[in-house]
C-alpha cells in the first residue's frame, strides 16, 4: 500500500476492504481503516449504479412490473414499478442433474432455477428500497427478489 501514491488507478473494493481489516488488526487504527471502509462502500454502490444503468437499458424493452413489497420485520411497505432480470442459473441445474442422476439411474427427475431480480427505475426508488431493505443485495443494479425451482 505504501507504494500507491505512484500509481493513478483504483483498485478493486476488496482491496480496500482487506486494507482496512489489516489496519485495524496490526494497529488498531479505528478511524484510518473506518474511512477506507467507507470508501470501499461508496465504490461498490457506483459501480452497482453504473451496472444498474446499464440494466435499465438492457431490460427496458421488456416492459416495467408492479411490485408491492413488504418488509416483515417492520411491515413498512413499498409500491413501485420495477423491471425484472429473469435468469436461469446453470451451475444449480448441472449440480442437481448429476446428483439426482447418481443417485436414480433409471428414474431421476431434475429440477429447473431461476430467479428473479428487480431493477428500479429510479434512484428514488433505490434510495427507498435501501432503506426498507438494508441487508438487501443490491449487485449488478438489480436486487434479487425469488428463487424458483
Amino acid at each position: 500500500m505504501k507504494y500507491l501514491k505512484r500509481f493513478n488507478e483504483e483498485l478493486k473494493p476488496s482491496t480496500y476492504m482487506s486494507a482496512a481489516r489489516k489496519i485495524r488488526r496490526q494497529t488498531g487504527d479505528i478511524s484510518r481503516s473506518k474511512r477506507l471502509e467507507d470508501w470501499a462502500q461508496k465504490m461498490e454502490m457506483d459501480e452497482s449504479m453504473k451496472k444498474w444503468k446499464e440494466n435499465l437499458e438492457t431490460f427496458s424493452k421488456y416492459g416495467t412490473f408492479k411490485f408491492n413489497i413488504v418488509n416483515p420485520d417492520t411491515n413498512e411497505k413499498l409500491t413501485a414499478d420495477f423491471l425484472l432480470e429473469v435468469g436461469f442459473d446453470t451451475l444449480i441445474f448441472e449440480d442437481n442433474y448429476e446428483c439426482e442422476k447418481e443417485a436414480n439411474e433409471n428414474n431421476f427427475s431434475a429440477w429447473f432455477p431461476f430467479h428473479l431480480g428487480l431493477i428500479p427505475l429510479d434512484e428514488e426508488t433505490i434510495n427507498k428500497c435501501e432503506e426498507m431493505m438494508p441487508c438487501a443485495e443490491f449487485g449488478n443494479g438489480f436486487y434479487w427478489d425469488h428463487s424458483f425451482l
